[in-house]
C-alpha cells in the first residue's frame, strides 16, 4: 500500500505550502507514521489517502481524517522535499535491509554526526547520497559519508557522517 496525507484549514490558502507541513512515512511493512508541523495556532484538518498499486494505477482513495485543535505552531522547520521522498522507496522491501536504529525517516539531531545501522540477509553492494535538503542543492555530498561492513558476521551495514 501507498499512503498519502494532507493538512487543510481555512486560515491558509496556500495547499502546496500546507503538503510540505505533512509527512507519511512507512515505518516498515505494518506501521505508518504521519507528523504535522501546524504552521499557526488553530484548527487542522489532516486526510490520509491510500493507494494500492496493483489495482488502483495511481489514483489515492481517502481513507481517514481527523480534526487538530492547537493552541500554538510548531517549532520546527523542514526542508522542502518533494512528496513521498522520505522514508522506504519502491524497491526497499527487496533490498533485503531493516533499519535498526532509526525506523523513522525523519531524524532530527543536535550534532552533526549521524550512525545509522541497517540488517541485512545476504551480501549487497550499497551507495548512499547526502544533500542539503534546504538550498534546494543537487550537490551529493558523498564524501562525508561512509559505509562500513560488521567484521563480527553480524550482517550489519553502517551509514556514518
Amino acid at each position: 500500500m501507498r499512503f498519502l496525507s494532507k493538512l487543510k484549514t481555512h486560515s491558509i490558502s496556500d495547499q502546496e505550502r500546507l503538503n510540505r507541513l505533512v509527512l507519511t512515512r512507512n515505518l516498515d511493512q505494518n506501521r505508518l507514521r504521519i507528523t504535522a508541523f501546524l504552521p499557526t495556532e488553530g484548527e487542522f484538518g489532516i486526510e490520509l489517502y491510500a493507494n494500492n498499486p496493483e489495482c488502483d494505477e495511481n489514483q489515492f482513495y481517502p481513507i481517514w481524517q481527523i480534526l487538530v485543535n492547537s493552541d500554538r505552531p510548531s517549532n520546527v522547520s523542514i526542508p522542502n522535499l518533494e512528496s513521498g521522498f522520505l522514508g522506504c522507496q519502491p524497491l526497499f522491501s527487496k533490498s533485503g535491509l531493516k533499519p535498526t536504529n532509526y525506523i523513522d525517516p525523519f531524524i532530527q539531531t543536535s550534532i552533526a554526526e549521524l550512525k545509522m545501522e541497517f540488517e541485512y540477509e545476504e551480501n549487497i553492494r550499497a551507495y548512499h547520497k547526502i544533500f542539503h535538503c534546504e538550498q534546494n542543492s543537487k550537490t551529493n555530498y558523498f564524501n562525508f559519508g561512509f559505509h562500513q561492513w560488521s567484521p563480527s558476521g553480524n550482517k550489519v551495514l553502517s551509514l556514518g557522517s
